[in-house]
């Protein structure tokens, strides 16, 4: 089978470029030719080396805009897809799954998929961003042959504007249990809380954790928190850090390697993500889970779909630094408790999120939108 994935900021730091990133290499390890679009632009430092070589085309994906008083012409359905439908006339794919998030951009996508007739996969990884009852998005989604979300709580979300995809087939992102299985724990002189995301304070409440960290240094001077990730907010975080006084406690890595992020996960005491925006779902807490260690994080989204409170981590109500300060406390001084819940989170990804799993769901629905065309 011939598949092109696309999305944005392919090349970058970023949730679902990792799910593209793996979804493409478990598909070229089952024999499928597997190519992707993505947009050029991304943030400075923030790059990031694909998991396998396989093609990946720069592309254009024009924004619908919603008509004003100024600008009329907006009303007029003017075909956004060219660049795309050339794009698909080249490599000649056998399906396109679109894992493009913003509903602004859903109407030129699903306009290139029929000028190109290729049926198309629409992925919708989170529905709590941008104006989704926008009629524009409502109607681009029509155009998908298959409708599919990361969780139930973005079928949901999406099913108050477009009732239709209360029946989007749910498919949750993966996480590469051998490759955690074979990392080792970071050697570092120190214990430490990991924390790892993109250092963007619009969407991951960075700044939360730190200041809870900082409630609780006094009473556990051996620990400290490890920040792995960049982005435009860390100059911020590092100053935040500085005044609390708490500078010599937080080592802010920078990009990493994905072998050492592995290694990170393995060696910290838990992991921890405060988030400001609801998660699709987070892959950030199955990686921690697939190393056996337990998570925090916030109350929101799909997280609660896959971290269980009590259960694989504690679910905090707020990001607030009081309640993530008593759940990091907790975890210190529950460490055989803390075990347990990393012990039946590495169960709960071996059992339903190993990537193969997830990829061979993604292959039945490809050949399902094949054959819908085909009927068509």
């Amino acid at each position: 089978m011939r598949i092109l994935l696309l999305c944005t900021q392919f090349r970058f730091i970023g949730g679902i470029a990792e799910f593209v990133d793996n979804l493409a290499s478990e598909m070229l390890l089952a024999g499928h030719h597997v190519e992707v679009a993505c947009t050029h632009y991304g943030v400075a430092g923030a790059e990031r080396e694909p998991l396998s070589r396989l093609p990946v085309h720069s592309l254009r994906i024009p924004a619908t805009k919603r008509p004003s008083l100024r600008h009329p012409e907006r009303l007029l359905r003017l075909r956004r897809g060219h660049e795309l439908a050339e794009l698909l006339r080249r490599v000649r794919p056998d399906v396109v799954n679109s894992h493009v998030n913003q509903w602004n951009k859903l109407a030129a996508i699903a306009d290139g998929a029929r000028l190109a007739c290729v049926p198309l996969v629409q992925t919708l990884q989170d529905c709590y961003g941008g104006d989704w009852s926008y009629p524009a998005a409502l109607k681009a989604l029509t155009g998908a042959t298959v409708l599919c979300v990361l969780t139930e709580s973005v079928r949901n979300g999406l099913a108050r504007f477009y009732p239709p995809i209360a029946s989007a087939q749910v498919i949750r992102g993966g996480v590469d249990c051998a490759r955690a299985a074979q990392s080792v724990p970071f050697r570092r002189a120190r214990p430490y809380i990991l924390t790892a995301s993109r250092l963007d304070l619009s969407s991951k409440a960075l700044d939360v954790v730190i200041e809870a960290f900082a409630a609780i240094c006094s009473s556990h001077p051996e620990l400290d928190l490890v920040i792995a990730g960049e982005g435009a907010d860390r100059a911020r975080l590092t100053a935040l850090a500085s005044e609390l006084g708490i500078d010599k406690r937080v080592e802010l890595t920078g990009a990493v390697p994905r072998a050492t992020l592995w290694e990170l996960y393995k060696g910290a005491q838990f992991f921890v993500m405060a988030s400001r925006r609801p998660e699709g779902l987070g892959l950030v807490f199955l990686e921690s889970m697939a190393c056996g260690r337990p998570v925090i994080a916030t109350r929101s989204g799909g997280v609660p779909e896959v971290v269980h409170d009590g259960e694989e981590g504690l679910l905090v109500e707020r990001n607030e630094a009081p309640e993530f300060a008593a759940a990091m406390r907790w975890m210190v001084t529950h460490p055989d408790e803390c075990n347990q819940m990393g012990q039946r989170g590495l169960a709960t990804v071996r059992a339903e999120y190993d990537w193969p799993r997830v990829a061979g769901r993604y292959l039945a629905v490809y050949e399902n939108a094949i054959c819908s065309r085909k009927r068509a």
